[in-house]
């Protein structure tokens, strides 16, 4: 604790002796407010706050012009696969599919009344237009500015595919983090003849059903969901956003 000026004798009487050790080193007394010293110090003082204006947003969605309608799936042991999806393909895919697991504290579990969907890995399913790619660094690059990532390198890596047929939903849950460096999940919905399954965003409470083709999670909040299908199956990739780590 450093002070610009020695204290008179009834200021000492007033504010009581050195009664405790600040923190990061120095004493002071018990009215006294501590002001830290050096350069770095003052320096994330001055950061502190803009936090607020330069936060950045914890999700928002688009329709993504920049991505292709025909992203050129194809799936191991399946083969290409078209958008919309046919039944037959459908069939095909939830075939090679494994339910949809969800983390509940430190556990995996299965429940389908918590979320119901099937999923495939990402070393099952390749995306061969070139389009596709270039519009996911495209999206990646606006997903930095408004997350306030701006200049920061980042990647997006298929984490899984997923299948939604009648019936299918994901309860509302808060996102987690599932790769090292992972700041957010991109969720892009293929084009799909079904009913029902909209995404939701849930502000303060509230339910904010997102008609949009992308939707950006932040691992902060606000937490997501998926409405109950009606009809027909929907075809969604789960990508991460991840910092590209120091090697």
């Amino acid at each position: 604790m450093k002070y610009d000026y020695e204290f008179s004798d009834d200021e000492n009487s007033e504010l009581g002796p050195l009664k405790q050790e600040w923190p990061f080193g120095g004493e002071g007394r018990s009215k006294d407010v501590p002001v830290p010293e050096g350069g770095k110090c003052q320096t994330i003082s001055k950061l502190l706050p803009r936090a607020d204006r330069q936060a950045g947003e914890y999700s928002f969605g688009g329709r993504a012009d920049t991505l292709p309608i025909v992203p050129g799936l194809v799936v191991k042991d399946v083969g290409p696969v078209s958008v919309p999806l046919t039944e037959e393909e459908a069939t095909n895919l939830i075939g090679k599919s494994k339910k949809s697991p969800f983390g509940h504290k430190f556990e995996t579990k299965l429940d389908e009344n918590v979320r119901n969907s099937w999923q495939l890995e990402p070393d099952q399913v390749e995306i061969n237009n070139p389009q596709w790619h270039t519009g996911i660094e495209e999206i990646t690059a606006t997903i930095a500015a408004r997350l306030g990532y701006e200049g920061v390198p980042l990647s997006c890596q298929l984490y899984k595919m997923l299948i939604y047929g009648q019936g299918g939903h994901f309860v509302k849950h808060q996102d987690t983090e599932k790769e090292d460096g992972m700041i957010a999940t991109l969720v892009v919905q293929l084009s799909s003849l079904h009913e029902g399954g909209d995404l939701v965003i849930y502000r303060g409470g509230e339910a904010l059903v997102s008609d949009n083709r992308v939707l950006l999670l932040g691992l902060v909040e606000p937490p997501g969901g998926s409405e109950p299908s009606q009809r027909g199956k929907s075809l969604f990739l789960s990508l991460l956003l991840l910092r590209e780590q120091p090697k």
